[in-house]
């Protein structure tokens, strides 16, 4: 009986990080067996100048550097668009997501002990 306990105490601490960690991969209510991840931007001109530097970013690979030349943009520079798109990249990289994973692991690891 007193292991149950243990084990249900463990449980409620790993229900406890998650429901802390509120950058993890939720799942969506609208389609089953999906996760959605909500990305914080200040205002719509970052949301556009970061899915702009990804679309420069391949544009400017496909075609080779300096070549990338649209009507509403004459001075792209590739670097800038390079750097956004690896800035932007770092921070979809899940690292709350891991931490919570390894307080997890851990209380995994404790209830072995018992």
């Amino acid at each position: 009986m007193e292991k149950q306990n243990i084990e249900t105490e463990k449980l409620l601490g790993i229900k406890k990080l998650l429901d802390n960690h509120k950058e993890l991969l939720k799942i969506d209510p609208k389609k089953d067996k999906l996760k959605q991840q909500v990305i914080q931007v200040k205002d719509n001109q970052e949301l556009l100048m970061k899915v702009s530097a990804m679309i420069e970013v391949c544009v400017v690979a496909l075609e080779g550097e300096n070549s990338f030349t649209p009507l509403h943009k004459i001075n792209v520079d590739a670097k800038v668009s390079a750097t956004i798109v690896l800035e932007f990249a770092l921070e979809l990289l899940p690292y709350g997501q891991m931490q919570c994973l390894d307080h997890i692991e851990e209380l995994i690891k404790s209830s072995n002990n018992f």
